[in-house]
């Protein structure tokens, strides 16, 4: 064999690998442009679902909002505020809110074994609260929604002063219930150790501001009760070392 025939079979069999390497490359790339158009066309469909739920949700909203009577008792804690006057703040911490509604935080004392639970009053969450309360019973807490007594007069009022006497606040995001997040803000304002609990299949109505808090995420009541037990015991055992 001769050396330009020898060079010829070197440059055939490097220019059929070469050949090889492109049409390789070129299906691989072929494949990731359609791989990517694919994930595009998927992030595109589920924006779109997305949007079309909360445009459903928004609507849903709107309606029961729809009247003065409706938002009023949507918001009803909003409403109690004593006075509607906007006005600049010139302390760092001023107590005027409570002493507007009549509440005299120095005469506040904290009960032993106090639980106050944030949570939508609507009768779906009754048995919610009733696992709760039990939970609470069986490591020695009483636990208090704000309804549990007939009350005359002002629910803001009456709230505060529940959560200022409580040693643990318990509140359920489940329903994303503005008053529940307003109650839940002036319980974190004034130090109070806030336990959240959620349910696995509502964790897309958490606000992400929230997520980095103590939570309890639950799938049902009995996984609620272990796991809200545990957490009591937990502070329990925290208080007493």
């Amino acid at each position: 064999m001769d050396n330009i025939t020898l060079i010829s079979i070197i440059v055939s069999f490097s220019t059929t690998i070469f050949t090889s390497i492109l049409v390789f490359n070129a299906i691989k790339l072929k494949k990731g442009i359609a791989l990517r158009q694919k994930e595009k066309k998927t992030q595109a469909t589920l924006s779109y679902q997305r949007e079309r739920i909360e445009s459903e949700v928004y609507a849903a909203t709107e309606k029961l909002l729809g009247s003065n009577l409706r938002f009023e008792e949507t918001n009803h804690l909003f409403y109690n505020e004593p006075s509607p006057d906007i006005k600049l703040s010139e302390h760092v911490i001023d107590e005027s809110f409570f002493h507007n509604l009549g509440i005299n935080i120095q005469d506040m004392e904290v009960e032993k074994n106090c639980i106050t639970c944030l949570m939508p009053f609507h009768k779906s969450f009754d048995r919610l609260y009733d696992t709760i309360k039990k939970t609470c019973s069986s490591v020695d807490f009483q636990c208090t929604r704000s309804d549990d007594e007939f009350k005359t007069g002002n629910i803001l009022k009456y709230t505060l002063e529940l959560i200022l006497k409580s040693q643990i606040i318990i509140a359920v995001m489940d329903g994303r219930n503005p008053n529940v997040f307003y109650e839940i803000g002036i319980a974190h304002s004034i130090g109070k150790t806030v336990i959240l609990l959620a349910n696995y299949s509502k964790m897309e109505d958490i606000p992400f501001n929230l997520k980095s808090n103590r939570f309890i995420f639950y799938k049902n009541y009995n996984e609620l009760n272990s796991e809200l037990s545990n957490a009591l015991k937990s502070v329990t055992n925290d208080r007493r070392e």
